[in-house]
Parts: structure tokens; sequence; C-alpha cells
């Protein structure tokens, strides 16, 4: 089913800090399928759209199944974005809904609200507008009140998830959102900016609380870190380094950078070999995990408040460097779903993702530009490869002319990680639009399971894994260039059995 907004336009907050608006004034007619929250006049400018590549045609409001010979798995396909889908956040879970926020290349934020037991649809959305350009990020506050939107122009809004994603307030910010996090533990939003620089907002009021400035290029990922989320904790896309932040006084207490990846002593490895970007980020308890353009992993600990109470920036060590992808340049070939076709960079880490504490396993997944999926064993002193998993190696794609198997041999990019919340299952976003399931225990290279149905060589970018209640069905849910959500039901369970 398609969605097709109101004609009803209504212009966004002119301060930060207006909170006096009359519903009225910010809702769409609330009986129509499809609701528009503070729809601006303006029409998308495909022309500012350069950090994501030029969007590919919008389809017509009635194309919304896949094309002939898509092997399609899914349950559900959400088709309301005319762009791209970048990103996807969960606001909340029931054993009879989901409520999804999603970010898009047409300018737009949209929340959905999956009916469980009637998933082929009409599912309620509601578009969140006033963007001028592409939605790179949503977040979703831990108590699930407020959902936070920002895009390629700078624009930050917040909308009031417990009354119909009303608009709140526009927040002032850096030239451009690269990413956004809420506190585990509280209303403090986090936003890094394309501008070198990373903002820290009290969200139930708007109120700028920091702005981290020390990076000399765009800050890729921003996260809240260590016991309580203690520090705020940052990647140079530019500058490849990762600092640390003392929030309460906005100084940069630590930094990770501009070395030459070579080991310097027992255990320490100067950072960031080759002094390229850094792209992705994880955090759990002490420990920090950035990857990027060089094809390895540096793996850190925290530092403790003895170091950062020395009033100057400290250099940090490595304790760890995982060399994902090096010299995976030979690697190369002509396949369309190929990451590195075209690109210099072709070693870069693309994502990054600890095992949950709840799985009681010290792992690391890793996954690149050059096809695989790794997963490493950080509980002994050195670090121990356990998993290597090449992306689409061996599967069979069809048939030839002559009816014989026609196997996979072409190098499909990792683009996103998560690990099940209780199992362990490691979910792989791949540059081919599917989705690999592997078990974190097993040395085989064959997937527990595909989930496919976006069109065929269409790059999944954003993936959530929802898991059921009291050991029920998960969900997988999956954003791509080709303007879907796809939703897949799972039962993760019998997977592993």
């Amino acid at each position: 089913m398609s969605y097709e907004p109101t004609d009803q336009v209504v212009q966004p907050p002119q301060v930060p800090d207006e909170e006096d608006q009359d519903e009225d004034d910010v809702f769409a007619d609330p009986t129509t399928d499809h609701e528009v929250v503070g729809l601006s006049e303006q029409a998308p400018d495909d022309d500012n759209d350069d950090q994501m590549g030029d969007l590919p045609t919008p389809p017509s409001s009635s194309s919304s199944s896949s094309p002939p010979n898509n092997k399609d798995n899914s349950s559900a396909t959400i088709d309301i974005h005319r762009g791209p889908v970048y990103s996807l956040s969960v606001l909340s879970q029931s054993s009879t809904s989901i409520k999804l926020v999603s970010g898009g290349g047409d300018d737009v934020a949209n929340y959905t609200t999956l009916d469980l037991n009637t998933l082929q649809g009409p599912h309620q959305s509601i578009t969140l507008a006033n963007h001028t350009e592409s939605v790179s990020s949503t977040a979703i506050s831990k108590d699930a009140t407020m959902i936070a939107t920002g895009d390629f122009n700078g624009t930050i809004q917040l909308w009031d998830a417990t009354k119909n994603c009303q608009v709140l307030r526009q927040l002032e910010g850096p030239s451009s959102v690269e990413d956004m996090k809420f506190h585990p533990r509280g209303n403090v939003l986090l936003v890094s900016g394309g501008d070198g620089t990373i903002w820290m907002y009290l969200a139930a009021t708007g109120a700028i609380m920091q702005v981290f400035i020390g990076h000399s290029g765009a800050v890729s990922r921003g996260r809240f870190a260590g016991a309580g989320g203690r520090w705020v904790v940052s990647t140079g896309a530019e500058d490849g380094t990762l600092r640390v932040w003392d929030p309460r006084s906005g100084k940069n207490v630590c930094a990770f950078g501009n070395g030459n990846g070579e080991e310097t002593k027992a255990g320490e490895f100067q950072f960031n070999s080759g002094g390229g970007g850094l792209f992705v980020l994880d955090c759990q308890e002490d420990l920090l995990a950035a990857g990027g353009e060089d094809g390895c992993v540096y793996v850190c600990n925290l530092p403790t408040e003895e170091v950062t109470n020395t009033g100057q920036v400290n250099v940090g060590k490595c304790i760890a460097k995982l060399e994902h992808s090096i010299n995976s340049n030979s690697n190369s070939n002509s396949n369309s779903n190929s990451m590195t076709e075209g690109e210099e960079g072709s070693n870069s880490i693309e994502a990054i993702a600890f095992a949950p504490k709840k799985l009681n396993m010290k792992f690391l997944a890793t996954g690149g530009v050059d096809g695989t999926m790794k997963i490493w064993d950080l509980s002994r002193g050195k670090p121990i490869l356990r998993v290597t998993c090449v992306l689409g190696s061996g599967e069979v794609e069809g048939e030839g002319e002559g009816g014989e198997e026609v196997t996979n041999s072409g190098l499909i990019g990792v683009t996103d990680i998560v690990w099940h919340e209780s199992l362990p299952i490691v979910f792989v976003g791949g540059s081919d639009g599917v989705v690999r399931a592997y078990d974190a225990r097993s040395q085989a290279n064959k997937p527990l399971a595909k989930f496919e149905g976006h069109e065929i060589g269409e790059m999944l970018n954003s993936m959530v894994v929802v898991c059921g209640e009291n050991g029920g069905e998960d969900f997988v849910i999956t954003g791509s260039d080709d303007h879907k959500i796809k939703v897949f039901k799972v039962a993760s369970a019998k997977l592993i059995q």
C-alpha cells in the first residue's frame, strides 16, 4: 500500500525553544492514513544530496512490489519514502505493534506503527517534515517520549512521541548532522557534525549543554561510554582520531590517533595506520572499538579518572589492533554489487559491534568493504580471530542456460552488523540488499538464513533487530537505496537448534 500526504502545509517553528504551539497548527488531517506534520512548502532539492549520491527515480504510487525474479521472503513492505532510506530507529514494541522511525533521501522522516497482527498493512504513518536535506540520522530517547531527526543541512528537530509527533522544537547545531544518539539513562541528546563539532543538548528544554571542539574534520560517530554514560567519545571521519570528552567541563581529556599503527611495546599500539578517517565506533563498558579507512579496528580502554584529572589532553594507548582487511585490494572484481568499484579506500571498515552482555561472550564483530564479516575473541590477553564469513561465497544465485546452478563469485561489501540481544546470532547487511544471519560460534562460512526482498543490487543502509517477548518471534527491519523498508519475521531460536 502507498501513502499519500495531505494537502495541508504547516510551517516549522522559527525559534529553537518555542513550545506554545496550538495543536491545530501542527497536525495535518488526522482522518487520513498518512498524516504530514510540519510539512515545508519547499520541495526536496536533489542537487544538495552530494553526500549520499544522486537519488534514484522515485517509484510511482502503485509500484510497491519487487521487480520480477527478485526473491522476497519478507513479511511486509513499507513503501512511504521517495528516496533511499538511510536511518531506522525503533521507538517501542509490544506483542501487537512496533513503532518505527525512518529517515530518507526524500528530506523527510516517517513515524510508522506496524500492526503485527496484520503485517501486510495498512499501517498508520505520520510524516515528520520541516527538513530541507536528506534525513541522515534518527534517534529515540530512553523513555521513548521523544524523537530526534537530523539532516545534512544541519536541521535538528525534536518531536513529542506521546502526542502524535507534535513538533517540540528545532535546535541550533552543527552545519550538517552525521549522527545522533540519546544518553542511555536520560533525555540528553548527542549530535555529531560535519563541521568537526559535537553538540550535547538537554532535550527536555532544548538547552545546549556543551559543544565539543577539537576534531579537524567531520565527526562520523559520537557515543556516551563508560559506567552510566560517564564519558563522551567521538571519531573523526577525516582526522582519524578517537577522542574522549568530559561532558561536565567540555574538555577533551584523551585522544587516540595519528600514529603509524605499529606496536610500540607489549600490548600498546600507535593509532590509525596511514592517518585515514574513522567511520564506525562501538562501546561496551570500559572498551572502545573504532574502525575506518585503513582496514583496521582499534580496541582501546577508556581513561581512568586519575588520568583525566591532569588538566591536559592525554595520549591514549590502544590495547589491540585487529587487521581486518589488510591488502584486500587484491580481491577486486567487477561485480555490480561491489562497494569497491571505483573507490580507492577498498579496505575500509563499515560496521563493528560488540556482543551483548547477556551473551557473556567478549566478542567483537567487524565488517568491511572487502566482503568479510569477522568475529574476534577479546577475552584473552591477545585477540583471537574466531570466525570469518565471506558474504555470498558459494551461494546459489540461479540457474544457467543449461539448467546448471550459478553461484555467486562477486564481492559483497558489509554495510551493517547487529547482534541478537540474547542468542549468538549476528545479522549482517550487505551491499547487495540482503541480510545474512550467522552463528557466532561456528567456523562455517554458510549463513543460517538469508533475508531477501530489496531490489537486486540496491545498497542496504540501515537495519534494526526487534527481539520478541519471552522468546517469541523476532523481526529484522531494513532500509535500502530502493526507497523501501522491509520487515522480516524470524524464528531466531530455531536457526541455531
